[in-house]
């Protein structure tokens, strides 16, 4: 993601930093885990304080654990 400003980054790049993040924790026969990722754009001209992004993209990480969690109960 070298060279772009936070405001020519979209969402479906993000998206992909995200799943290579997650690429990077194979999952073994020995060792079982799950890997949350959340994310949110700042965006300045949208007038939001960075805490509110970062809170958004915590809001989206915990969303993605409970989804995992619905996910792994269900089977």
């Amino acid at each position: 993601m070298e060279g772009h400003t936070q405001s020519d980054v979209s969402e479906e790049a993000i998206q992909k930093m995200a799943e290579w993040v997650r690429s990077h924790f194979p999952f073994g026969n020995t060792l079982h885990y799950h890997v949350a990722v959340g994310f949110d754009r700042y965006i300045p001209k949208r007038k939001d304080r960075f805490h509110q992004c970062i809170g958004r993209a915590d809001e989206a990480m915990y969303a993605s654990k409970h989804s995992m969690k619905q996910s792994s109960s269900a089977t």
